[in-house]
């Protein structure tokens, strides 16, 4: 959108907006594969305080947003913290449940970080599908330099993603690396993808 007042970008953990990436993280159960207890306990919290399972089990992101903007304090703080804790065991390769118990031991802050992503989420990011992986010729036109640091196992935003936009930025001639880090998942706090984003921020200087 303002692409005159950028020279370049570095990226990790890429998430394109795609159905089917919305889909796979909160939809579709596909985490589960390799996050059986995480997908369990999402789904467990909508299940518990539902009044109708059957309808809400095929639309889970519909039913946080209706817990976490109910105006019951106390269901606000429950989803925010299932949501949020959700997201928290899938992100690293190595999980710490000590230090997730602390992320998530003030709820009332956890709040505003549920409400934002699943408004993002059911609204698929506020763009058109496809936006921006279509708009990439405006990188090319600025000579925009692209870096991309992605965790090979970052079970929240999957590598493809990540492939489909650096394939992108390749064919249209804009200068672009893409690294998928070993043994990292999705956090930016992971070892391997604090080496990554540093080594890429050195080459862009």
């Amino acid at each position: 959108a303002h692409p005159a007042t950028v020279r370049s970008l570095l990226l990790r953990g890429v998430f394109l907006f795609g159905p089917d990436e919305v889909d796979y993280l909160f939809s579709s159960g596909a985490t589960f594969g390799q996050h059986p207890h995480a997908w369990a306990a999402y789904c467990r919290f909508i299940e518990d305080t539902s009044s109708d399972w059957e309808r809400e089990r095929t639309n889970l992101l519909g039913a946080y947003y209706q817990r976490l903007t109910s105006g019951d304090v106390a269901m606000q703080q429950a989803a925010a913290s299932a949501f949020v804790g959700y997201e928290l065991s899938i992100s690293k390769t190595f999980v710490d449940s000590v230090v997730i118990e602390e992320e998530l031991a003030t709820p009332s802050a956890l709040i505003p970080f549920a409400l934002f992503e699943v408004v993002y989420m059911i609204n698929g990011g506020f763009m058109r599908r496809g936006q921006l992986l279509d708009g990439c010729g405006v990188l090319k036109d600025h000579d925009i330099k692209v870096r991309i640091a992605h965790g090979r196992a970052d079970y929240v935003c999957q590598p493809g993603a990540a492939y489909r936009l650096a394939s992108t930025l390749e064919n249209l001639g804009v200068d672009v690396s893409l690294e998928f880090v070993a043994g990292a998942g999705h956090s930016d706090s992971e070892p391997g993808l604090v080496d990554a984003m540093v080594r890429a921020t050195d080459s862009l200087g």
